[in-house]
């Protein structure tokens, strides 16, 4: 059933005193943005209701608020790396408290319009967290559920918009559900991992080529994963290690090859959130604070690994105290935008703000404050206060959530990147990065780097993907002798509930300073607060 439309009201407004610091001195109304380290700290603001919009009154952008208490309590975007918006920026997917939620958005008037559930009056529950907007279709998502992988029309509401793309059911001798889908810019290639039903245990990587029907699982041995990602192209799969064997795996599953990220190698640099674009990847710089570019030929050494932004206190020395997310969503890869959260008093430069740095390090841009507190929201939701500031693919837009210095509710919010930024509208070639980094520019794949090759199970499955939705579900348990059993899987509707609280987190990430009298000094400065490696249950 389709769900008609509603506009969303715009209740008045009222002004909210947020962390005025008065000190310091604002820039001109006239001012879009700020290319400088100088201290910027938020001033009062009219706070509009959901549909409304306020000018920061530090950087000069617009920013509009998408949800108010008329769409719940807890309303989020999913994360950096899992688009909020559309491929045309008509239609965004949120969820407040608990339920996937669309809106109708006009990219040309800015106005916003409620649309329902994402699931309809019947469809099945899936993860709000790596449903993915296709590349191709504006009405079309792709989500999980249990052991399913589907399509979804959300033009045609409920479960008769729903198309099964695959079920993986026995895939592995254990009973599992899949989770944190991610998938290529062609809709082709897809990664996720399973999860044991009974603990929750974040067990095997899996990489699935739609085009080949083929699905490849990452040999893991005792190695504990966190996630896997996969780069725009759909040629590596990128597995962060969990919290017991911190560092990264870029795979190749279609050869089996594998290279290694070894958390503390300064010729590495693994760690914090990461993204991955066409030919570059980005993540944070546990070595020089800030975000690191590298190309996927050249992903070793110093030479080759770029910092393009960094964090400075006032007194010009290193600032430990922020962490940040970072998005590279864009289809142009000029600029990647981050968004932080932590800081410390006074307010230093890039604190509690969403950003865009270019990729060649030739500059930045402060776009606004997120006028979001961790420490201000008190409920269980505290990381959802991190803004996750995710951008959309024409890099128009940025999505992020906000406490707005409220203790108990969280809204979503919409960054308006000045049009002088815009990149162009030209969609770039397969393999163009639309910017490069100055290190490892036309540089030669790794030379003397020890290739080390996992052994995937590369298996063909010669089932044929089921289309029929009404299919009867079916997993696999092991029957104490290792050998896999056929079983009747619970009801999806128990198994797809939304992965958006659980047991959710950030725990005490490891950042690094330079050597110190010859060793490496392992820094935890306010837990929780720098690079924090988000975990959900």
């Amino acid at each position: 059933m389709t769900s008609a439309l509603a506009r969303i009201p715009v209740a008045t407004s009222t002004v909210v005193s947020l962390l005025v610091v008065s000190s310091i001195t604002i820039p001109s109304a006239a001012a879009v943005g700020v290319t400088d380290y100088s201290s910027r700290a938020p001033t009062s603001i009219a706070l509009p209701g959901a549909g409304g919009s306020y000018v920061d009154p530090v950087f000069g952008t617009t920013i509009i608020r998408v949800t108010d208490a008329g769409d719940g309590t807890h309303c989020v975007h999913a994360y950096s790396y899992w688009a909020a918006f559309n491929l045309d920026n008509t239609r965004l997917l949120l969820a407040c408290d608990d339920v996937p939620r669309l809106y109708r958005f006009d990219p040309k008037t800015d106005r916003l319009m409620r649309d329902g559930r994402l699931t309809g009056d019947d469809g099945v529950e899936v993860e709000f967290e790596g449903a993915s907007w296709s590349n191709s279709d504006p009405n079309a998502i792709y989500a999980l559920a249990g052991t399913r992988l589907y399509q979804i029309d959300v033009s045609r509401r409920g479960m008769e918009g729903y198309r099964l793309i695959r079920d993986f059911a026995g895939l592995f001798a254990y009973s599992f559900r899949l989770a944190q889908l991610q998938m290529s810019a062609d809709d082709q290639v897809f990664t996720f991992h399973s999860r044991n039903r009974s603990t929750g245990e974040k067990l095997d990587v899996v990489a699935y080529d739609r085009a080949t029907g083929k699905v490849h699982v990452y040999e893991r041995g005792t190695w504990k994963i966190d996630e896997s990602k996969i780069d725009k192209l759909g040629r590596y799969v990128l597995i962060d290690g969990s919290d017991a064997n911190p560092g990264y795996r870029l795979w190749d599953f279609r050869s089996g090859a594998e290279d290694r990220f070894d958390w503390g190698d300064p010729d590495d640099k693994p760690g914090g959130h990461v993204d991955m674009g066409r030919t570059l990847m980005v993540n944070s710089d546990g070595w020089n604070t800030g975000l690191i570019v590298r190309r996927y030929d050249a992903m070793h050494g110093a030479a080759n690994i770029k910092n393009i932004v960094q964090y400075f206190k006032q007194d010009g020395s290193l600032n430990w105290s922020i962490a940040d997310h970072v998005s590279f969503r864009a289809l142009d890869e000029s600029f990647v935008v981050g968004s932080t959260y932590g800081g410390s008093s006074p307010w230093d430069a890039f604190e509690d703000e969403i950003y865009l740095a270019y990729v060649d390090g030739s500059r930045f841009v402060r776009l606004a404050h997120a006028r979001s507190k961790v420490s201000a929201t008190s409920d269980g939701w505290s990381y959802y206060a991190e803004p996750r500031a995710v951008v959309d693919r024409l890099g128009r837009y940025v999505v992020f959530t906000s406490n707005l210095g409220s203790s108990s509710r969280l809204d979503v919010m919409l960054l308006k990147i000045p049009s002088s930024l815009w990149p162009s509208p030209e969609q770039p070639d397969d393999g163009d990065a639309g910017g490069e980094p100055d290190a490892g520019t036309g540089g030669p794949p790794d030379a003397g780097r020890t290739e080390r090759r996992g052994s995937p199970d590369a298996r063909e499955d010669p089932r044929e993907p089921v289309l029929d939705a009404a299919a009867p579900r079916e997993g696999a348990a092991d029957g104490g002798d290792g050998k896999a059993r056929r079983v009747e899987e619970p009801a999806l509707e128990d198994e797809g509930r939304l992965a958006i609280r659980g047991t959710i987190g950030c725990t005490l990430a490891r950042r690094r300073r330079p050597p110190v009298s010859g060793g490496w000094v392992l820094l935890l400065p306010l837990a929780c607060l720098i690079f924090s490696r988000r975990k959900r249950g």
